[in-house]
């Protein structure tokens, strides 16, 4: 016995949703992961002074400042899921 029209229809439709959403998660990763090895923006040595107890936003912002990061909530983000903030 075979399912039914809908229930085939249905199934292919979250197959194909799950495979989506797998490569989405994949692409997402693959790009993160390029952008946290890639060096900053600024083409030389940059020295930039992070008091003891600057908070991470205080951090983001001096290296934006600094011209180490161009985008300090990508940076506050990655430094966050890393576990290593």
């Amino acid at each position: 016995m075979t399912g039914s029209p809908t229930v085939s229809r249905v199934c292919i439709i979250i197959a194909c949703g799950l495979a989506i959403l797998a490569l989405s998660g994949a692409a997402t990763w693959h790009w993160t992961q390029t952008w946290l090895d890639a060096p900053g923006p600024h083409q030389t040595e940059i020295i930039a002074d992070l008091p003891r107890g600057t908070s991470l936003a205080g951090i983001a912002a001096r290296l934006q400042d600094a011209g180490a990061i161009e985008r300090p909530i990508l940076f506050r983000a990655a430094a966050m899921l890393s576990g290593k903030a």
